[in-house]
């Protein structure tokens, strides 16, 4: 399978540039300021 990254290498550029998310450990995980719009930063994985 393709790596999650790759799939999603967009938004998660998008949202880490606005410090809703970070890459910590090798995992992508939301920060202080992310945590209250979780289910915006959430949103970003559905895919139609």
């Amino acid at each position: 399978g393709r790596d999650f990254r790759e799939i999603y290498a967009a938004p998660i550029a998008h949202m880490a540039a606005r410090g809703l998310v970070e890459e910590a450990e090798g995992h992508l995980r939301l920060t202080l300021r992310g945590l209250p719009v979780a289910n915006v930063v959430f949103a970003q994985f559905i895919r139609d």
